[in-house]
């Protein structure tokens, strides 16, 4: 570049256009492919990936909040074990029974 053509790059600037090209970078730039600098390209994957994040973000809006009611239940069996509540033989009885209904009585076999 010359530095007289500086005054033409600047008034092409500030005027919005395209600066003037020399001719010979004229001849390989219209052989070249344009691509827009600004722009992005999201595989396939990606979309994909996408919309399986946002499918969960929604059922998630969904879900009811568990974290509070579980800690309480938490702490209470804990205190029951330290108590020895659970070594009571009518409160095992109760349980065993529980997960017969629950499980069924399966032979082992």
């Amino acid at each position: 570049m010359k530095i007289g053509q500086t005054s033409s790059l600047l008034a092409a600037y500030q005027a919005g256009q395209k600066p003037p090209v020399d001719a010979k970078k004229a001849k390989s730039t219209e052989t070249a492919p344009t691509r827009n600098a600004n722009a992005v390209e999201i595989s396939d994957e990606a979309r994909e990936k996408s919309e399986a994040l946002e499918s969960a973000r929604e059922l998630r809006q969904h879900m009811p909040d568990l974290s509070g009611p579980r800690e309480e239940k938490i702490q209470e069996v804990k205190a029951r074990i330290e108590d020895g509540h659970y070594g009571n033989l009518e409160v095992r009885r109760n349980i065993a029974s529980l997960l017969i209904s629950i499980y069924g009585s399966q032979s082992r076999g």
